[in-house]
């Protein structure tokens, strides 16, 4: 009987713990993501690029879709070798269980998909050669300038 319930109680910890290891990350404030960050921008999109493949995996499917934003930058608060008026490429994801069964574990990727002309607040880090954008809040619908 103390097998069963050692067993028993085992098999519930580890749920949990996979559980909590496979939760989305809370959303993260600005001060969180500037210190993830490699750079810190203030821009406006001006081309969106998606890609989109479906993969088999897990006894499903699930779709991947790859957006590549075309960002001219406004402003820098962080980061070296981009200036206001250049031009940069930032990468975000999300993922979309398919189905049947139950998703694989972890999160499904940026909260923010950005549009074409709409100005952003972009938290990225260069990885690989690619600008990848931190966490799932590094990018966030910027406020309209303010016309002079």
């Amino acid at each position: 009987m103390k097998l069963k319930s050692l067993t028993l109680s085992v098999a519930l910890v580890g749920g949990i713990v996979a559980t909590l290891a496979s939760a989305a990350v809370p959303p993260k404030g600005p001060a969180d993501l500037k210190r993830e960050a490699s750079h810190v921008v203030v821009g406006t999109a001006q081309r969106v690029f998606v890609h989109q493949e479906t993969v088999k995996e897990f006894g499903g499917s699930e779709t991947r879709t790859t957006y590549l934003t075309q960002l001219k930058v406004e402003s820098v608060e962080k980061g070296a070798g981009v200036a206001a008026g250049d031009v940069v490429y930032v990468k975000t994801w999300r993922h979309k269980w398919n189905g049947p069964g139950t998703p694989p574990p972890g999160n499904s990727g940026h909260w923010h998909i950005p549009k074409a002309g709409e100005r952003l607040n972009v938290f990225f880090e260069k990885l690989k050669g690619l600008n990848h954008v931190v966490l799932q809040s590094g990018m966030s619908a910027a406020p309209k300038k303010k016309n002079k």
